[in-house]
């Protein structure tokens, strides 16, 4: 998570999915898309939320893409490593992510989201 851009909080979620369908709908389905973008065999979406934290809008980068593609794309800096819970994340070396795993959808990336928030918050408190 990072703040950046002032008026901001950027959280990035990391999906790795053989189907990525469903999950860059959940992702559209989190706010207002913006850019979207594509490095190598991961796509890139990103999205204002509603929501605000204290006097910052939270900003959503989804990198979706397969578990065989270079990896260390979606992982660098990622927030939280998504899954469906079937599909076998290899591990990589560079960054050791906290996972959550759920059916495609907005309701999963909501979660993780709210994993991202009560981490940053107890690790401030």
């Amino acid at each position: 998570m990072k703040a950046d851009d002032p008026g901001f909080l950027d959280v990035k979620l990391t999906i790795v999915t053989k189907e990525p369908a469903a999950w860059l709908e959940a992702v559209t389905a989190l706010g207002e898309a913006g850019a979207d973008e594509q490095n190598g065999e991961w796509q890139i979406r990103r999205v204002t939320t509603s929501a605000k934290i204290g006097d910052r809008i939270l900003r959503v980068s989804g990198y979706v893409g397969p578990p065989t593609a270079d990896v260390t794309v979606g992982w660098v800096a990622s927030d939280r490593v998504v899954s469906d819970g079937t599909t076998e994340i290899p591990d990589v070396s560079i960054a050791v992510v906290p996972r959550v795993t759920g059916a495609p959808g907005k309701e999963t990336l909501q979660t993780a989201l709210k994993e991202v928030l009560r981490d940053a918050a107890s690790a401030k408190g």
